[in-house]
């Protein structure tokens, strides 16, 4: 089981880091993805391998969680977490 994403950063000028679970089995740690102060709306599409948890018609608890991070002249900070849980048949 393959699962599919397309995040778009469209007026956003930080970046953020991604985590993905299911079931709470993390498949996705702390993926930096996006940018900061992009010059035009991008798309960031990935996949995750989940078909070590997702195993036969099931209720699943996926998890994709955004850490946005804004920069500082050398480093990263935390600034938000945002989530949204699906539940799949």
């Amino acid at each position: 089981m393959i699962l599919q994403y397309d995040i778009v950063q469209d007026a956003a000028k930080t970046g953020a880091f991604l985590n993905v679970n299911v079931n709470g089995v993390v498949l996705v740690e702390e993926e930096a993805i996006g940018e900061v102060n992009p010059p035009d709306r991008i798309i960031i599409t990935g996949e995750v391998d989940a078909s070590r948890i997702i195993t036969e018609p099931a209720r699943y608890d996926v998890t994709l969680t955004l850490v946005v991070v804004n920069a500082i002249e050398r480093g990263w900070f935390r600034s938000r977490r945002i989530s949204r849980s699906t539940l799949m048949g």
